[in-house]
């Protein structure tokens, strides 16, 4: 897996959306997980924050014109 060959155990990693594949993560490494529904909230792990989804300008290759609001992520990461 190219993780497993890339980051070490135990690192950080910032994941947007959650899912199934955040328990595998989790048990190698430190996931933090961006999430707009509350029912994924804490699903899989407990270092999650919760951001609404904010409507943006149409960006070429990208399905739908919203995306997590990046001034309530940046209060977080801060």
């Amino acid at each position: 897996m190219y993780l497993e060959e890339t980051l070490p155990k135990g690192k950080t990693i910032l994941e947007l959306g959650s899912g199934w594949g955040t328990d595998k993560l989790a048990e190698k490494w430190n996931v933090w997980s961006v999430e707009d529904e509350a029912e994924w909230a804490g699903k899989y792990n407990d270092q999650y924050f919760e951001v609404p989804l904010k409507k943006h300008c149409p960006i070429t290759g990208l399905v739908g014109d919203s995306w997590y609001d990046p001034g309530i992520l940046a209060i977080y990461l801060e």
